[in-house]
């Protein structure tokens, strides 16, 4: 036993993290950006997201000012508004992606990878060895994402392999898991992929978008701070095209209606941007921004032709549909699907669904649990995925990494959290699982 432990310590394979919509430290350089007269009139690579003193009235408008993007038609590309630059922290490293807060003795308000970070490092894992961060300008995805990041996220996992001699995995966590899917499909080759990546990992990917997000555009807040209202902020919720691109894929929901009017009027996914234009929920040059980053919600999540480990939750209540009952004037009544609380688990069943092959196996586990620790924010913080995703890099035996073949679906027992372990109650709820086979 001591040997097959150690052996796993002296082989760990190298593991890539993308964080999701938020999920990245960002860092301003401005010129005479601000309309504000007390915003800073000059920043040098300051950081603004989240730096506490942009969380204070009236500080709090200079940041969200810094947080639109900018749309350029003589390139049509999704970019950072003229006197803005904005750059990452720690690229390859993991400063960047752990906590989204600088922190004050040591307490964060926003944690992103922090203590799963912690949990490799203790498996044996070291940072800019054999774990490596690829934070990113969200702000900007998909589009802007594309043309920044890609490039360097492909040289940073060639790196990983000349340093360790082995390919890589890839964990994508909610928006990462799209960035993953369209970096895999759409800028590097089968050769390439067969080369560097061993797996994807995907936790909550959001690929198929999030109800949430027309929420967000309705009433037009900001979802990390839903308490403050105030007109910057919903000027500034139509000029962040990460909202947009998460908008529900028209593929996975199809002609199935998601909003509806009180008077009979259905709203499809394929239909969402125009209804948002016709009530001046978006306006302006932010159409043209919201239709750019839209052809990317349109498309179908496609395979990536990797073997992939989808770890997600349908446990807990998910915005499903808006119904304007009594007038557009009024709140609609909110009706719910299963999910994370943010991500509904249509998105991950609809790859499980239509990826898994003898040559790109797919495995399927749905921690089906409606604990606070398994909402889609606290699953980077709990332990039990932590040990989920370790095994699964590793392809540890006994826990079906090993000549898995099309499609598994896992349904995981009853775990609940307790001072920062996990407790399997079986009684509760058993493991379940089985295996679809669909021939290349």
């Amino acid at each position: 036993m001591f040997f097959a432990l150690t052996s796993v310590v002296l082989s760990l394979r190298p593991m890539i993290l993308l964080p999701g919509l938020y999920g990245s430290n960002l860092y301003a350089t401005t010129q005479d950006y601000s309309k504000h007269w007390y915003c800073p009139s000059k920043m040098k690579n300051e950081l603004f997201w989240v730096g506490y003193k942009f969380v204070i009235p009236p500080l709090y408008n200079c940041l969200f000012e810094m947080l639109r993007a900018d749309y350029d038609e003589s390139t049509d590309r999704v970019i950072s508004p003229p006197g803005l630059s904005v750059d990452v922290l720690d690229f390859g490293g993991s400063d960047g992606i752990s906590y989204v807060d600088t922190g004050i003795g040591g307490w964060h308000m926003f944690e992103v990878f922090g203590h799963m970070i912690d949990y490799l490092k203790k498996q044996g894992y070291t940072v800019k060895k054999n774990l490596f961060g690829c934070p990113y300008d969200w702000r900007l995805a998909m589009s802007g994402v594309e043309s920044s990041i890609f490039p360097k996220m492909k040289a940073l996992i060639e790196n990983s392999y000349v340093i360790n001699g082995e390919s890589a995995c890839l964990l994508g966590y909610s928006l990462g898991g799209f960035v993953i899917n369209r970096f895999l499909n759409n800028y590097v080759t089968e050769e390439w992929k067969a080369k560097y990546v061993h797996k994807v990992i995907m936790l909550a990917p959001a690929y198929a978008g999030s109800i949430d997000t027309l929420d967000v555009a309705w009433n037009q807040y900001f979802p990390i701070l839903p308490f403050l209202k105030t007109d910057e902020i919903k000027n500034t919720v139509q000029y962040i095209p990460a909202l947009h691109v998460l908008f529900p894929n028209h593929v996975v929901y199809g002609n199935q209606p998601i909003i509806f009017g009180p008077n009979g009027e259905k709203v499809t996914a394929a239909q969402v941007p125009q209804f948002l234009i016709d009530h001046k929920k978006v306006e302006g040059k932010s159409i043209k921004m919201m239709l750019k980053n839209v052809e990317y919600s349109k498309a179908e999540p496609k395979t990536m032709k990797v073997p992939t480990y989808m770890l997600f939750n349908s446990g807990i209540e998910t915005l499903h549909e808006l119904k304007f009952n009594e007038g557009y004037d009024k709140d609609p009544v909110m009706t719910y699907q299963p999910g994370d609380g943010t991500v509904p688990s249509r998105g991950p069943l609809y790859a499980c669904d239509h990826w898994g092959s003898e040559k790109y196996p797919i495995v399927c586990h749905d921690l089906k649990n409606s604990g606070d620790d398994y909402k889609h924010a606290g699953l980077g913080m709990n332990p039990y995925v932590h040990e989920l995703i370790f095994k699964a890099a590793q392809d540890l035996k006994g826990d079906d990494w090993v000549n898995v073949k099309g499609t598994t679906y896992i349904e995981a027992p009853h775990v609940d959290i307790i001072n920062n372990t996990y407790v399997v109650k079986p009684t509760l709820r058993g493991e379940k699982r089985f295996t679809k086979i669909v021939k290349d």
